[in-house]
């Protein structure tokens, strides 16, 4: 039954600005009702898993972005940004293939980033900033390597972090031997590699890709809502226009994380179809609980061990004939990513050759999933670009 709503004691101030609001807004012959449920149609009255993971980023670490975009801001305004990586005729038809590297554990159980050092394939490698090492010690130099994280300790180590004792004092021979090799791989094919660094980096990761030849090219993130005047993602692009960048730097849609900004940057800049080695969302079956990305937060938050049982479930993939276990933070991934991908457009299609990828069926026609080895036979086999 439909309920009248009184609202008492309004002036009449605001009631005319209320009614110049709704004519704004396209409803001036319409009735308050329906105009209502305009004005609050992207609000639930459930709180989703999606919303609490959404909102909880925000809110732990939007303090340290803006910090972060502030020490980079003199540096973004000055140098290069991701426009300058779009082909010179951008509307002809997109050629080619750009490998997106991600740290799933399926790349290391399969040895893909051996066969791709070993293939014939010629075309573009993106790197996500955590396989920078690992395709670097494996022979595989990547065009690109990519950082969307802020924090301060923990990415530059992805790069060699030349401060490695200071911000991890507790760090095993082992480790420091690492970090150590990182900086002498980096230093040295430092200078074939671009660097796609999210304005709201660490800035001692813009340091360190100077400090190894690396060639910055700088991005935006998409925070928020743009087309509002208080949206901060405008005042950022308003904030990095210069003689340089008289437009700003664009903004691109970051997915939530690395992989997926990747994806994103392979097809909507490099005009490129996506092919995926190590974007999992999701773990081999029988892992422990206690050895996947999120179960120390997850134990921080929901506390009872039994209850942290019900975030996960395993699920069986058809297509490589595995079963993939995953939890609720990779569950939102996938699905902003397979919402992102069903909004592309018409010629891009992604190939998937990560079998702990999980996605439905109505998503079949834009992800079409291949063994990596019978990719880089095909790619191999053209040793030119492809168009599509």
């Amino acid at each position: 039954m439909a309920r009248t709503l009184i609202i008492p004691n309004i002036t009449d101030t605001t009631f005319w600005k209320m009614m110049k609001k709704k004519e704004e807004d396209g409803f001036k012959d319409k009735d308050w009702a329906e105009y209502f449920d305009f004005l609050f149609r992207n609000v639930s009255l459930k709180t989703s898993v999606d919303d609490i993971i959404t909102r909880t980023t925000k809110e732990g670490l939007l303090e340290i972005w803006v910090q972060n975009f502030a020490d980079n801001l003199e540096h973004i305004r000055n140098g290069k940004n991701i426009s300058h990586l779009v082909p010179e005729e951008p509307d002809k038809a997109p050629k080619g293939y750009a490998v997106v590297i991600g740290r799933g554990p399926s790349v290391f159980k399969l040895k893909h980033l051996e066969m791709l050092a070993q293939s014939n394939y010629k075309d573009a490698i993106i790197a996500t900033d955590g396989m920078l090492y690992e395709c670097l010690k494996r022979g595989v130099v990547p065009d690109y390597v990519l950082s969307v994280d802020g924090n301060r300790s923990l990415i530059v180590r992805w790069y060699g972090d030349p401060n490695f004792d200071e911000h991890f004092p507790n760090a095993t021979d082992e480790e420091k031997r690492r970090n150590q090799e990182c900086i002498e791989l980096v230093n040295t094919y430092g200078k074939r590699i671009k660097a796609l660094l999210i304005t709201s980096v660490a800035h001692n990761v813009y340091e360190r890709c100077m400090e190894a030849g690396i060639d910055v090219y700088w991005f935006n993130p998409i925070f928020d809502d743009f087309r509002q005047n208080e949206s901060f993602t405008k005042l950022q692009k308003i904030m990095t226009k210069s003689e340089r960048n008289p437009h700003g730097v664009p903004a691109m849609v970051a997915g939530g994380n690395a992989g997926a900004c990747a994806w994103v940057f392979a097809h909507t800049i490099l005009r490129k179809i996506p092919v995926l080695i190590g974007i999992d969302y999701g773990y081999p079956e029988g892992t422990p609980l206690s050895e996947t990305c999120y179960y120390d937060g997850m134990k921080k938050s929901i506390g009872d061990v039994e209850k942290i049982k019900d975030a996960y479930r395993t699920v069986y993939n058809p297509f490589f004939k595995v079963n993939v276990l995953t939890d609720i933070v990779f569950e939102h991934y996938k699905k902003a990513f397979l919402d992102m991908c069903m909004r592309t457009a018409d010629w891009i299609y992604t190939i998937q050759c990560s079998p702990g990828f999980l996605f439905s069926e109505n998503t079949l026609h834009k992800i079409k999933c291949m063994d990596f080895g019978e990719f880089l036979k095909m790619a191999g086999e053209k040793n030119e670009n492809i168009v599509h």
